[in-house]
């Protein structure tokens, strides 16, 4: 029996993908078979994305004729076009699982710009929930019944 005061004591909790102890203010272990983060893959599929996949805007508060461009890609008005984002996207994960996977890259001024970071299931990479490429498809919620 252990007794704790405060952040002082250290109580043994099971993570969640394998039942080593993990203490208090450890940081959680991190699958990197769900979550394949480095940051120079992370850079080179970034700028690939940017080159060959419409990923954008840069600068999401200043978008230019971005969503003129991959409104005319999808074949959409610009309005419609303007409402899928990565935050909405199939693919976006935010959840604290990610969060924790993707602490592993640095913040970037290009993350700073973006909104919130996410990891991207699709491509493998930290995107974040102002931008899309033109591969969004229409996240699939669960009605509560």
């Amino acid at each position: 029996m252990s007794i704790m005061i405060g952040l002082l004591g250290k109580p043994p909790m099971k993570s969640e993908n394998d039942n080593k102890e993990v203490g208090l203010l450890e940081e959680p272990m991190v699958d990197t078979e769900k979550y394949p983060l480095d940051k120079q893959a992370n850079d080179a599929m970034t700028k690939a994305l940017m080159e060959n996949r419409h990923l954008g805007a840069k600068d999401p508060g200043n978008p230019g004729n971005f969503w003129i461009k991959i409104a005319e890609f999808w074949g959409l008005p610009e309005e419609e076009a303007q409402s899928r984002r990565c935050g909405n996207c199939e693919y976006f994960d935010n959840s604290l699982e990610a969060k924790n996977a993707m602490k592993i890259v640095p913040v970037t001024p290009f993350d700073k710009l973006g909104g919130e970071r996410g990891y991207c299931h699709k491509y493998t990479f930290i995107c974040h929930d102002l931008r899309v490429c033109d591969q969004w498809e229409e996240k699939q919620y669960e009605d509560e019944e």
